[in-house]
């Protein structure tokens, strides 16, 4: 299974959790999409979109870190960056909510779900949106945000300068989780090598939910 985040702060995991959380209507809460975090998302291909939509989810995944009492975060998180990078991985199921309740689960699945979502609406060039309304969460439930914003800074502006997107292929290539740490180098070389080497440590068969040859073709 994919270890914790290596580009989110462990700190994160020892901040008090002093955030409100309403299950019936979260989205009150957590406020509309960044709409210049909207502009620059619309400027990347759709995996660039999708990453980090599951970027956001790491971020979520620490800040709850050990109070969530299960791995099945990290194993969403592991199979959506298997999804993302390799087309023969079917997108993960989706979760069943009636699983995820309560105020420390319930955001955590909100932030998965946001992943399949991004995924979802790219089909339609809308993924954007909904990338960036996954770094909303964060932004609710961290007390100390300013680490995640010079994050999402950075990563950004790697985005764009590595995943920019093109109409003619807007699902793009594939993009390693390095990618969302900005202290890693993101060369040619450098990309081909975190993919190669996600896939060499990776054991499908302990994680069920990736699944290889059910890649849905509706979606690029």
């Amino acid at each position: 299974m994919i270890g914790p985040s290596p580009f989110v702060p462990a700190a994160v995991a020892s901040q008090p959790l002093h955030y409100d959380w309403d299950s019936w209507d979260p989205y009150s809460l957590l406020g509309s999409p960044d709409e210049e975090t909207v502009g620059l998302l619309e400027q990347v291909s759709d995996r660039a979109q999708i990453a980090y939509a599951i970027g956001c989810a790491e971020w979520v995944a620490q800040c709850l870190g050990e109070r969530l009492e299960t791995d099945r975060p990290l194993l969403y998180i592991e199979a959506f960056w298997a999804f993302e990078m390799d087309q023969r991985i079917a997108s993960p199921a989706e979760t069943v909510e009636a699983e995820w309740q309560g105020r420390i689960l319930a955001p955590m699945d909100l932030a998965l779900m946001t992943v399949l979502n991004t995924y979802y609406t790219s089909a339609d060039g809308n993924g954007a949106l909904e990338a960036a309304f996954a770094e909303c969460i964060p932004r609710h439930l961290l007390d100390d945000r300013q680490a995640f914003f010079a994050w999402r800074k950075a990563v950004l502006a790697r985005l764009l300068a590595h995943y920019p997107r093109q109409e003619d292929d807007p699902w793009g290539a594939p993009v390693p989780r390095e990618a969302l740490d900005p202290a890693r180098p993101l060369t040619p070389e450098a990309q081909e090598h975190y993919v190669a080497d996600f896939f060499s440590r990776l054991s499908p068969g302990a994680n069920p939910l990736i699944r290889y040859g059910e890649h849905d073709n509706s979606v690029p």
